[in-house]
């Protein structure tokens, strides 16, 4: 987000960002850094 805003001209930071997302009550979601494509059946 804050890199979104800086992009479009506003000085903005992280503390700054973290409030604003606070008080929309927005969540930051991870991405995933794999994804599992085989099953494995070990015994």
């Amino acid at each position: 987000m804050m890199k979104k805003l800086r992009k479009e001209g506003f000085q903005i930071g992280r503390y700054k960002i973290r409030n604003l997302m606070k008080k929309l009550k927005l969540k930051v979601t991870q991405r995933i850094a794999y994804k599992v494509t085989t099953k494995r059946n070990h015994k």
